[in-house]
């Protein structure tokens, strides 16, 4: 379980006035994966303005705030109030089941990959899928076969992963795929 008292970041940056509202640029490494507006606060004027917006351009977050700020402003970013957990593609009415395994060759890594989007980064949600199936794949991401039902990936684990830089959920992948392999051969 994941607990709340992760660090919330704070930084003061400039803000561009455009009409009623404003926007901040971020580095792309500053928002986690999956990350929702949510997670995004601009403290201005003694007020706290929630973000309405996302959008990664050229490498850099644009996001966006229903006020008129301008000048330098706080803006506090608790990645994991903010994530977006499961992608509005994989849920799927009541069932927590987001993928029928139907084809021989299937692997974790396109499953994860098509749950992920164009937005997302693979590696969070390959992870998380492992992590929620981990029963069903004996401990091997390669273990899927046809029939197979993988169930959504935790909101818990998905934060907990969230948390981790690109590389260090890269590494973990290719650990876990180097121990199935080793399970493989067996």
């Amino acid at each position: 379980m994941l607990q709340s008292t992760l660090l919330i970041l704070s930084m003061l940056l400039p803000v561009q006035p455009v009409a009623d509202e404003c926007w901040i640029r971020l580095p792309q490494a500053s928002l986690p994966a999956g990350l929702s507006p949510t997670a995004v606060v601009l403290l201005w004027a003694g007020q706290r303005y929630p973000a309405h917006s996302l959008a990664l351009r050229e490498g850099r977050w644009l996001v966006k705030f229903h006020v008129r700020a301008q000048g330098q402003a706080r803006v506090e970013i608790n990645p994991v109030e903010g994530l977006n957990l499961v992608p509005a593609s994989a849920a799927q009415g009541a069932s927590d089941v987001c993928h029928a395994v139907t084809r021989q060759g299937e692997t974790l890594w396109h499953v994860g990959s098509a749950l992920a989007g164009a937005h997302a980064d693979p590696y969070l949600y390959v992870l998380a899928l492992f992590a929620a199936n981990r029963e069903l794949l004996d401990n091997n991401p390669d273990e899927l076969r046809i029939g197979d039902q993988l169930h959504c990936p935790r909101n818990e684990d998905l934060a907990q992963l969230g948390m981790l830089s690109q590389q260090q959920r890269q590494a973990l992948y290719l650990r876990l795929v180097g121990y199935g392999r080793r399970l493989s051969r067996r």
